[in-house]
């Protein structure tokens, strides 16, 4: 899901189904940076959100089905997100570590490379800057 409002970890926790023996978290979230001496304040970031959602859905599904997995969840959001606050949700529930730790990176991994969502850097000068 893409999705312009803050993103609540403990909101998508509570609402996971429960009785899996592992639940992997991660979070990615906005790091305070300094990039040719001047300070990130926050991260913009944009997509076409239909394509972002299509894209996200069918990596959620070919990761699921690869690594066996019961439920993967991805939150990515958009807009200005300051430091410190989180900019990906990945959560996945399964019967084992081995298989949520797996399907995890692979997410994160597939997201990067595939998914149309563009990020500038902002910085506390005013200025800015499409990584």
């Amino acid at each position: 899901m893409v999705t312009s409002q803050p993103i609540s970890t403990q909101k998508t926790l509570a609402a996971i189904e429960q009785g899996a023996g592992a639940v992997v978290t991660f979070e990615g979230v906005v790091r305070a940076d300094v990039r040719d001496g001047r300070h990130v304040r926050a991260m913009l970031y944009e997509c076409y959100a239909r394509l972002a959602e299509t894209e996200i859905e069918r990596i959620r599904a070919r990761v699921k089905v690869a690594t066996g997995v019961d439920e993967i969840i991805v939150q990515h959001r958009t807009g200005e997100v300051a430091v410190g606050d989180t900019a990906l949700l990945v959560v996945v529930r399964a019967q084992h570590r081995g298989g949520a730790f797996t399907a995890v990176q692979r997410v994160i991994d597939d997201i990067k490379n595939s998914v149309p969502i563009w990020k500038k850097e902002l910085y506390d000068d005013g200025s800015d800057a499409w990584l």
